[in-house]
This record gives C-alpha cells, structure tokens and sequence, in this order.
C-alpha cells in the first residue's frame, strides 16, 4: 500500500522538533494514507473508495434525528435505494457511519456535497478538532 522510500522521505521532510509531523492546509489522498499509516489519525472502518484527491467522503449511519420532530427517522428502502423524507425546513443530524481519531496535530472541515446542496438542501460547514475521537455529527436542512 506505501512506498517506504517515498514514506521515509515524506517523514523526513514534515518532522518537527518533538517528532511530530506538521500538516500546513489541505491534505492530499496520499497525505491522508500517510498520516494513517503514522498514527496521526485513524478513521474506521476505512473504505479507500471513499478517499478523494484531498477529501475522505464520509458515510451516513442509520442514526438520523429531525430537529423538529426530536425523534429518529424511518429509513425507507426501495430495491437498492434506501433513503429518509425530510419535512420542508427541518434539520436532521446525521451521525456518521465511520468514528475518526486525530491527534493534537490534525484537524479538518466538513463540507456538503455539490449534490445535495443543488437538491436544496442546507449545509453550514463545520470542524473537526484536534484530538477529536469518534463520529462525526453532520446537520442539512431541507429548506424547501
């Protein structure tokens, strides 16, 4: 999965004082393997197809919660599609799928997809801290 050359070099290269690697901006796919595989953070399960060229896509658990309604949503099935309604200006929390780690050096933004945006759905981006443990917690409101 590594090159261990191009490891070594990368370590070399981002090393700080107290043995720690410094990650200035976006992270690349390659930088985010790395900073796995270093122990810098830790995202499970991992699935490499959600990995992009500076992104890790996040899935959606089965835990998604209206606002308005202070109660979990059905989720519905349809052949291979499954999905939830989501009353007009209602938000749900959508807990994720996968639990991340990030030590005091890593941290990250989370943004919406174009799709869902253009479907008409609100997004307000977020952060995740440093030495964040678990899943994350995602809000899009339906405003239609």
């Amino acid at each position: 999965m590594f090159d261990s050359k191009a490891l070594n070099e990368f370590v070399s290269d981002f090393m700080n004082m107290d043995n720690s690697i410094i990650h200035p901006g976006v992270v690349t796919d390659i930088e985010i393997e790395k900073l796995i595989y270093m122990g810098e953070m830790y995202i499970s399960p991992f699935n490499s197809d959600n990995l992009t060229a500076a992104a890790y896509n996040v899935s959606a658990s089965d835990i998604i919660i209206s606002t308005k309604r202070r109660l979990p949503l059905s989720i519905h099935e349809l052949g291979s599609i499954r999905y939830v309604n989501i009353d007009p200006h209602d938000t749900v929390l959508i807990e994720t799928y996968e639990a991340v780690y990030t030590n005091n050096h890593v941290v990250g933004t989370i943004h919406s997809r174009v799709g869902f945006v253009s479907n008409g759905f609100g997004h307000i981006s977020t952060t995740i801290d440093p030495n964040w443990k678990g899943p994350l917690l995602i809000a899009l409101t339906n405003q239609s």
